[in-house]
């Protein structure tokens, strides 16, 4: 008999599919089309960072290119101001002549005022205002023995 039954069973119509087979399969589907368009999504989502990625790199070297042009600009800067310092010393020198009044008084005055030090620093304007003016050579005696 157990050969009878399988063949009754294979004879025997096919059961009914469970309903819930069709909506099971309309779920795989519906999840199916929404992994590819995530998918979709996250290859466009990484292309973006791929191109932000190299934005952000070349925005990282011109920041570096600037600092170091700022750095230069800076240091030309410092070169200049210090240049026009120097320049603005030496109009000043040219526009303020020194003080040579000490000049007025005789040999022996100007030996004295020579002989305290005040004088020291220009000592080279004095002796040319005084080859420029009187020329006493007493004068010019002072002025080199104090040199």
């Amino acid at each position: 008999m157990p050969i009878r039954e399988a063949v009754a069973r294979l004879i025997a119509p096919a059961p009914e599919p469970d309903p819930r087979i069709g909506q099971l399969v309309t779920q795989v589907n519906e999840l199916e089309a929404k992994i590819t368009k995530l998918e979709k999504r996250l290859s466009m989502t990484m292309g973006a960072l791929q191109a932000a990625t190299a934005q952000l790199t070349g925005l990282d070297k011109r920041t570096d290119e600037a600092l170091s042009t700022a750095r230069q600009a800076s240091q030309l800067a410092t070169t200049a101001r210090s240049t026009a310092e120097s320049v603005a010393e030496a109009i000043e020198a040219l526009e303020d002549p020194a003080d040579t009044s000490v000049l007025d008084g005789s040999v022996g005055k100007i030996r004295e005022a020579l002989a305290t030090g005040e004088f020291d620093g220009m000592l080279d304007e004095l002796a040319r205002a005084e080859r420029a003016g009187k020329a006493r050579k007493g004068v010019l005696a002072v002025i080199e023995a104090r040199r």
